[in-house]
């Protein structure tokens, strides 16, 4: 919970099918998400297409940069 989150559902909500947040709930059946633009948002767990987890910080060293270059800070949820 709280952590910052972005995903992609099947079937819009609110006009939207991408969503970007905070984590704010979690239940059997759905989630709830706080997003930037919209406010708070339930998504059913079979809508989700595609979720993941935005790690923004800490961030890396340079020199530990360099070695990921390429390398994305965030980590896919399927």
């Amino acid at each position: 919970l709280g952590q910052p989150i972005r995903l992609q559902v099947r079937t819009g909500k609110n006009g939207r099918r991408v969503f970007a947040g905070s984590l704010c709930q979690v239940e059997e059946e759905y989630f709830g998400i706080v997003d930037q633009d919209v406010g708070n948002v339930h998504i059913a767990w079979e809508d989700v297409v595609r979720a993941r987890v935005d790690l923004l910080s800490p961030l890396p060293s340079k020199d530990r940069q360099k070695k990921r270059k390429g390398k994305s800070l965030r980590r896919d949820v399927r």
